[in-house]
């Protein structure tokens, strides 16, 4: 059994970026810092990661998540390869958030939109649980993995088009 599981906790570096695919499948970027521990010299240094949020969870990540807040994210790396407007083949690894918790904002405290964007993911996260339960937790894994690929390609081609300059 293969295993693909990522979980950080760290700060945007800057604010989300989110667009609409053609086919109206809402994608949000972001980047996330993650501190190191510190050298025996004292210096400390961070890990920057690639962050993608889709659909639901992407449109609250564009809503209430600010550059410098503080998050702890779950999902999975994905690699994807396509070709820039040069001819040159690009190549990215990204985590794909599955789950994040919008933890505090830089000065160490909870927003009124961190406690909401918190009652707007729980209310989300219900009605997928609902869904789940209904049907089958691999069923619907099978399903989400099956769109989650599609998006990812139907984003590859975008970029291939020159929609995006990654």
């Amino acid at each position: 059994m293969d295993i693909n599981r990522v979980i950080i906790i760290g700060r945007l570096v800057r604010d989300p970026e989110s667009r609409l695919l053609p086919s109206g499948t809402a994608v949000t970027s972001f980047r996330v810092a993650v501190n190191r521990r510190p050298s025996r010299e004292g210096v400390s240094n961070a890990d920057f990661f690639d962050v993608v949020a889709w659909r639901q969870l992407g449109e609250l990540c564009a809503k209430y998540l600010k550059k410098g807040q503080r998050v702890a994210i779950e999902g999975s790396l994905r690699q994807r390869s396509w070709q820039d407007q040069n001819g040159n083949y690009q190549n990215k690894i990204e985590i794909v958030a599955e789950n994040i918790q919008f933890l505090e904002s830089k000065g160490g405290q909870q927003t009124a939109n961190a406690v909401e964007a918190s009652q707007d993911y729980n209310a989300l996260s219900g009605e997928e649980l609902a869904a789940e339960s209904s049907t089958g937790y691999d069923e619907v894994f099978d399903v989400l993995e099956t769109n989650l690929e599609d998006e990812i390609d139907e984003l590859d081609e975008f970029n291939f088009q020159g929609g995006d300059s990654d």
